[in-house]
């Protein structure tokens, strides 16, 4: 199963219902909105909100799309390397 983060951002009970379901666990109601309040950026990052961006935390922003912004590049160079293939078979534009 492939879970892209941009999907897990549009449709997160979808998404998740999903995964559950690809595990062959609990994929009701109930277990999807537990599972979307515990992996809520909200939640992992103390309270921040997504948008609001802290460079320090593993958690920088919470929101899809701007990891290019943060890699020197070198390293996006060295990461399109690696795995711009994979990147492109995923639809992402490299």
């Amino acid at each position: 199963m492939v879970v892209r983060y941009e999907s897990l951002v549009a449709g997160p009970g979808d998404t998740r219902r999903g995964g559950l379901r690809f595990l062959g666990v609990d994929a009701t109601l109930s277990a999807v909105r537990h599972c979307i309040a515990a992996g809520a950026f909200e939640t992992m990052s103390g309270g921040r909100p997504p948008g609001v961006e802290d460079r320090s935390s593993f958690l920088r922003r919470g929101m899809p799309g701007n990891w290019r912004d943060h890699l020197s590049p070198q390293g996006n160079r060295a990461f399109l390397a690696v795995a711009g293939e994979v990147l492109a078979q995923l639809g992402y534009q490299t």
